[in-house]
């Protein structure tokens, strides 16, 4: 139980930061990835319910899972909201001024870079790479096909198509697309 909820916990906190980021930035390609996230999220919520039912039965206080409950109901809520934040940017609807100013108050972006075929790191480690250091981009998730690698570790491999989702400065962008090499060819 404790590692759905732990996956819960960590995709909804991912859901939050992409949703404000889509809308920030006005980009729908992370607003659905949002609502990728909130149909895992829905359904380790659905396997977190049943894994509380069947152990209510195998203990002498049903009610001391009670908490268990709540706090996986909540995290659905997060997520939820997270979605909610998304599907403004989906439908076409601006932020307000004031949030958009709120946000570029912040000096670090989100950014989304996807590890095309004659990438040189494909195949290497990021700590091989040493990513963080020459971009300046902290990797919290990859998205591999339709798996997403919550907070990889330094031993993590790169692999073709990865997405690779960084927290960071701006100037760290573009020296990670260019390890990513999926600029558009001549």
């Amino acid at each position: 139980m404790a590692g759905i909820l732990t996956r819960m916990k960590n995709y909804s906190e991912l859901m939050v930061a992409l949703s404000y980021t889509a809308l920030l930035y006005d980009n729908k390609y992370i607003a659905e990835e949002v609502m990728e996230l909130e149909e895992i999220v829905d359904k380790l919520n659905y396997e977190m319910g049943k894994k509380i039912l069947e152990k209510a039965s195998k203990v002498d206080n049903p009610e001391d899972l009670l908490s268990l409950f709540h706090i996986t109901e909540a995290t659905e809520t997060i997520a939820d909201a997270a979605s909610e934040i998304a599907d403004i940017v989906i439908r076409g609807i601006d932020a307000h001024p004031i949030f958009k100013q709120a946000m570029k108050e912040t000096d670090q972006i989100i950014s989304k870079v996807k590890i095309c075929a004659d990438s040189i790191i494909i195949g290497k480690t990021f700590q091989e790479i040493k990513l963080q250091s020459k971009t300046g981009i902290y990797i919290f998730l990859v998205k591999r096909g339709k798996d997403h690698i919550y907070s990889p570790k330094k031993y993590f491999i790169v692999e073709e198509g990865d997405i690779l989702y960084g927290l960071g400065m701006e100037s760290g962008i573009e020296k990670l697309q260019e390890l990513a090499n999926c600029k558009p060819r001549a």
